[in-house]
């Protein structure tokens, strides 16, 4: 095989030079890059014959990279374990008709397993979940779903406050746990060790390992809303972008 300068490969040469062009195109395919849209992803589907609705599908089952769970910012956040407010944005380009609002409406609902309480004003679209009949607890969600189409854009925004569940979990087991079981740990104590630190000292373990407990549940439960809320985001972000019109 001559090259532009006259030298010539044997066979050996050839394989190995074939060899490492493979791997420097595999390395530029997945270098990291500006991406594909999910319009590029549908045209090349469907010259590849590929139905464009299972791409939107697919991209929609997509894990979600804003991580998902933020930072906990502040004191009370941080001591707490994980932040109080859930958010997610989702931006597309063009503007979903208000006719269409209805589609994303049932897909919150089917989500969330919630009817909930939904407002129309103008270009602008509310979900909010239903409210509990008896004061929050933890089962009770404070779920808001905004869709505002304006300025050539179509804006999405999922958020939950999830301040009601930090307080049933932390006033119920530290309470309930460290407060209920200061007593048992004081005379446990006291009967034990006949030492008034050692009671007192009791009563700080159970205290730690209370809040311990609720820090742990409270972090994990917030994570896997936070999952469902950005999972949420993508799919309506999916579904209002076959929505909007083709410029």
């Amino acid at each position: 095989m001559p090259t532009p300068d006259g030298r010539r490969f044997d066979d050996d040469e050839v394989s190995l030079i074939l060899r490492r062009a493979s791997e420097l195109q595999e390395a530029r395919l997945t270098a990291p890059g500006d991406g594909m849209s999910l319009a590029d992803l549908e045209a090349i589907a469907q010259e590849a014959g590929l139905d464009p609705a299972l791409v939107r599908r697919a991209a929609s089952e997509l894990p979600s990279r804003d991580g998902p769970l933020p930072r906990p910012t502040g004191p009370g956040e941080r001591f707490l374990g994980a932040p109080t407010v859930l958010r997610y944005e989702r931006v597309l380009g063009g503007e979903m008709p208000s006719s269409e609002y209805d589609v994303l409406v049932e897909e919150v609902r089917r989500s969330l397993n919630d009817v909930g309480e939904v407002s129309a004003l103008g270009r602008t679209l509310a979900w909010s979940s239903t409210p509990p009949m008896r004061p929050r607890r933890a089962g009770g969600r404070q779920v808001n779903v905004t869709v505002v189409a304006r300025g050539g854009q179509t804006a999405i925004r999922v958020e939950e406050r999830v301040t009601s569940l930090a307080g049933a979990l932390f006033g119920g087991i530290m309470g309930g746990v460290g407060g209920g079981g200061s007593g048992i740990a004081v005379g446990v104590g006291l009967a034990a060790f006949h030492s008034g630190a050692a009671a007192v000292g009791l009563w700080g373990l159970l205290i730690a390992g209370s809040y311990t407990l609720a820090r742990t549940i409270f972090t994990s439960a917030v994570r896997r809303r936070a999952r469902e809320l950005a999972a949420l985001a993508d799919r309506l972000a999916a579904v209002a972008e076959t929505a909007v019109p083709t410029r």
